[in-house]
């Protein structure tokens, strides 16, 4: 750093290289905050959605278990997952 010989116009100058290092950094922070959030947005999103996934799976499961509890009656072979009610709207997405 500059020492107390150094002309005043040197202590300056290292001066408005500090502030421009110190302007670049919270550029760089603010920067990161944002992509933080946005990452924190979309960890919820996901989340919200997965939850809704396993639910609707155990839907679907609780449905097997049902028509496996009757038994097969005719014409009750396996089933496309189109045909169960809780999973026929997530396919034709």
């Amino acid at each position: 750093m500059a020492g107390a010989a150094e002309p005043p116009g040197r202590a300056a100058e290292y001066l408005q290289e500090l502030t421009r290092i110190v302007a670049a950094q919270q550029g760089l922070l603010a920067r990161r905050r944002r992509r933080i959030e946005e990452l924190e947005r979309q960890v919820a999103r996901l989340s919200r959605e997965n939850a809704g996934l396993l639910e609707r799976h155990r839907r679907h499961l609780a449905a097997c278990a049902r028509r496996a509890d009757r038994g097969p009656g005719p014409g009750l072979g396996p089933q496309p997952l189109g045909a169960v009610p809780e999973l026929g709207s997530r396919l034709d997405k």
